[in-house]
């Protein structure tokens, strides 16, 4: 299996800039940013399944 190299590549100073954005939003909510985190992990791959699911049924009506 190839590693897809179309994938965003960041820079240290990206990836520190959004760290410290999350931590403030994480602070502002009052909530542990792991939680926070683990929150919206679990929505994209909710939303991702249901895409998944969508094609399935869209492909599966066409045959």
């Amino acid at each position: 299996m190839a590693i897809s190299t179309k994938r965003k590549k960041y820079k240290t100073a990206e990836i520190t800039e959004i760290s410290r954005y999350f931590k403030e939003v994480a602070e502002a909510f009052e909530e542990d940013p792991k939680q926070i985190l683990a929150h919206y992990q679990a929505l994209y791959i909710a939303e991702k399944q249901k895409q998944m699911f969508d094609e399935m049924i869209v492909e599966k009506r066409k045959n």
